[in-house]
């Protein structure tokens, strides 16, 4: 009975283990922030951005900067993560930083990079700034 139980615990163990790692959370935080974006849905990203984001730019001002350089590099036709940054302390916004990069083939600009800078806010990591390169 004990050697099931150990046995068990053991298998329990080891199978998120082969199963690979979670992916980290701010790229998860990322991508699901950037797929608001993909899908035009500016008002939508600002709010699920940082407090830091939105005290930065207003509502209407990110909706127009946003679409204006989307309209310029076309729609995305492929975009793979690279991995995050490590943990950073942000002294200007008293929280952790961690920056995550993804290559993505745009339609008009081609390949590019679009990097995400995220804080750690309320046990959540949100988006505080966003550009293209």
């Amino acid at each position: 009975m004990k050697f099931g139980i150990l046995a068990l615990l053991a298998l329990l163990w080891v199978i998120p283990a082969l199963a690979g790692p979670a992916e980290d959370e701010a790229a998860a935080a990322a991508k699901t922030w950037l797929a608001v974006v993909d899908a035009k849905n500016y008002p939508e990203s600002w709010k699920d951005a940082a407090d830091l984001f939105q005290q930065g730019v207003s509502e209407a001002k990110w909706g127009g900067m946003v679409q204006s350089v989307r309209d310029k590099v076309g729609p995305v036709k492929s975009a793979h993560s690279s991995r995050p940054s490590s943990p950073r302390p942000c002294p200007a916004c008293r929280r952790r930083l961690r920056i995550v990069s993804f290559q993505t083939d745009f339609e008009t600009k081609g390949a590019s990079t679009e990097v995400i800078s995220l804080v750690h806010e309320n046990g959540k990591w949100k988006v505080g700034g966003y550009f293209i390169n």
